[in-house]
Order: structure tokens, then C-alpha cells, then sequence
């Protein structure tokens, strides 16, 4: 069926470990259920808010870090403008496009704007 928060928070632990989940990622998802659960976080105050406040916001979840993050904000909240830059496989395809040192891939001044290839 579809992945949904009720799905998830319907379905018990032992289940979701078989599903190849480990025990650490399993408390990871129960921490993300019960911030979007309880209101803190919804996708539509996410929505509402500058793309340095979401990634601080989702950051702040035990078990979510940066590139989950903006994984999330591109896929969830449709933010087509943000790219996972400390993921190696993105680092290594701005190295290729771009002819790129290792270093200049990975500073920031060289990631907040690409022209179009």
C-alpha cells in the first residue's frame, strides 16, 4: 500500500525491522511520525518557511541529517532548487559538468549557483 504517516505509525516495530529496517532507523522513522503526528512539523508550515528553516527544522529531528533533509525538501516539499552538495555523487557530477577540482565541487561559493550546462 502507500507509505503515509498513519501507515507507518499503524505498523509495529517488529514488522518494520523485517521490513530491513535496523533498530536505530526504526526509532529515526518513529522520531519523524511523532513530530509530523503531534503538528510540530507539517509539510504545510514546512511550505511557509525559507529553505534555511526547514533544513534547520527537519536537522533538529534525532535521525534526520542534511542530506535526508534536503532529500526530503526536494521530493516532499517539491523544492526543485535544492541539491544534497555533501553527497559524493553529486559533488563527483559538478566535478565532471563543470571541470572542477575535488575542492571547488564542495565550497559552498561554488554550489549556490551553476549556470545551465
Amino acid at each position: 500500500g502507500e507509505i503515509t504517516l498513519e501507515a507507518v505509525n499503524a505498523v509495529d516495530d517488529l514488522t518494520l525491522r523485517k521490513a530491513g529496517l535496523s533498530e536505530r532507523k526504526v526509532s529515526y522513522v518513529r522520531n519523524i511520525c511523532e513530530k509530523f503526528t503531534s503538528g510540530e512539523l507539517t509539510d504545510e508550515k514546512l511550505d511557509m518557511m525559507e529553505d534555511k528553516d526547514v533544513l534547520k527544522a527537519l536537522c533538529s529531528i534525532k535521525g534526520m541529517g542534511e542530506w535526508s533533509s534536503h532529500v526530503f525538501m526536494m521530493f516532499n516539499l517539491g523544492r526543485h532548487d535544492v541539491l544534497p552538495v555533501g553527497d559524493i555523487a553529486v559533488q563527483k557530477a559538478f566535478q565532471k559538468l563543470y571541470s572542477l577540482s575535488p575542492h571547488d565541487a564542495t565550497s559552498e561559493t561554488q554550489v549556490q549557483y551553476f549556470p545551465p550546462a
